[in-house]
């Protein structure tokens, strides 16, 4: 029986140590994220950046003219996304595209690493079902 209690109190040791460590973890509806750790919004999403003043709100996708997946293109495309980003109480608009992935925001850089789903000839895609995958690093 001391075995038992032994090895379930070293796997709840382990389990809350793993969680505690974790790049992203959900709070108050938001995702809290650590600065360098890439993480992914939907539209209407935001991120907290953990121990430090900042808020990113994946609030649109402005345009995408990406080359569909299954078509052979000329030129790539682009794609032009729109963030709130709020920092130090004070809030504005960024707009990233998938051909200038960066932007600088006093003292950090927020870069669009992934913009999903990939756009296919013969279907649309509706402002919910994009995902952003982002990350905040300091400059």
């Amino acid at each position: 029986m001391r075995r038992w209690f032994a090895l379930a109190a070293v796997g709840v040791s382990v389990l809350l140590v793993a969680c505690s460590s974790s790049p992203t973890e959900p709070v108050d509806n938001h995702l809290v994220v650590a600065v360098g750790a890439p993480f992914q919004l939907k539209v209407a999403e935001t991120a907290l950046i953990r121990n430090e003043d900042i808020q990113v709100q994946f609030r649109s996708v402005a345009e995408d003219s990406r080359c569909p997946a299954d078509v052979q293109c000329v030129w790539e495309g682009e794609a032009v996304t729109v963030f709130t980003v709020s920092q130090r109480g004070g809030a504005s608009d960024v707009r990233i595209s998938t051909l200038h992935p960066s932007a600088a925001l006093s003292g950090y850089r927020l870069t669009l690493q992934a913009l999903e789903p990939y756009p296919l000839s013969l279907a649309g895609i509706s402002q919910g079902e994009y995902r952003a995958r982002l990350v905040v690093e300091r400059l």
